[in-house]
């Protein structure tokens, strides 16, 4: 993947739960408001479970685009084959989603991040981890310049904080690339969806410089 691919879409990485505060669900919902409201799609895991769900559901009350990317293998079961879902009315009634079967969940990640200019993560476990990290991964091997943004729920992403900076103390992160992965706390006027714009729009990438011709790979 290059940034060759133009893209109106934020990638969201969240959970397949709800998580125990509500805060989690709030912030989730303001983000698909924010989205929508500034008509670009919401680009997620597909389904309708846990915080992925509550951001693709608010983003297509709010007449906005979704798009869902989702393996086969999960198709009609959720994350877990048994995932938590809405109890509302079902999420593929909405006129404006769309959603794409893939065969994989590499293709699911890579069909993500192809339709989307930005990544956003919410809290979630190891899934979101994994995915956050793997971008962020992507940004420091020069694979894209897409801004990577950590949404700090309730302080929820202060261990991975704390994890790079023990990273770069110890050698293993170089400093350039520890403000690769931009954290957002909470606004004091309560607005995610400035704060993650005006960070979508200061972003520059500032890692070291890597050779890597991944257009030829």
């Amino acid at each position: 993947m290059t940034d060759k691919i133009t893209a109106n879409g934020v990638c969201i990485y969240s959970g397949s739960s709800i998580g125990t505060k509500d805060v989690y669900r709030e912030v989730a919902e303001s983000i698909g408001v924010a989205l929508s409201s500034r008509d670009i799609t919401v680009v997620y895991g597909g389904g309708d479970f846990g915080l992925m769900g509550v951001v693709a559901r608010s983003a297509l009350k709010n007449n906005g685009k979704v798009t869902g990317i989702i393996p086969r293998a999960m198709v009609g079961v959720g994350e877990k084959g048994r995932g938590e879902k809405s109890t509302e009315s079902d999420i593929d009634t909405f006129p404006n989603l769309d959603t794409v079967v893939v065969e994989s969940m590499h293709e699911r990640k890579l069909a993500m991040a192809e339709r989307s200019r930005a990544f956003i993560a919410l809290p979630g476990g190891f899934g979101t981890l994994e995915e956050l990290l793997e971008v962020t991964t992507w940004s420091q091997l020069n694979i894209h310049s897409k801004p990577v943004v950590a949404i700090n729920v309730d302080g929820f992403y202060e261990p991975l904080k704390a994890f790079i900076t023990t990273a770069v103390e110890a050698g293993f992160i170089s400093k350039k690339n520890a403000d690769l992965l931009k954290f957002i706390d909470t606004p004091v006027d309560g607005d995610w969806g400035k704060v993650i714009f005006d960070a979508f729009e200061q972003y520059r990438p500032t890692g070291e410089e890597y050779n890597f011709n991944w257009a030829q790979a």
